[in-house]
């Protein structure tokens, strides 16, 4: 998953936000469409971070990706 600033990119679809929205709890709620090889539609879709490497989104959580050059990975 990519989170850029007009877009939520997962694996086979996408998310292009037009209008986002600060929750009480925190969260955000992007509204705009979603995307895939058949179409897109009309939807809304929530994001919250859970910590500073975790994020939810639509029910699933994801990580942050390591970064190779952290932890003395190779350069």
């Amino acid at each position: 998953m990519t989170i850029e600033p007009q877009a939520v990119l997962f694996y086979e679809h996408g998310f292009d936000v037009k209008r986002l929205a600060k929750l009480k709890d925190g969260s955000l709620r992007a509204s705009g469409f979603s995307f895939a090889d058949d179409g897109r539609t009309k939807d809304t879709l929530t994001l919250k971070s859970l910590s500073t490497d975790t994020i939810e989104v639509g029910g699933q959580i994801y990580h942050r990706c390591k970064n190779e050059n952290q932890n003395g990975g190779a350069q």
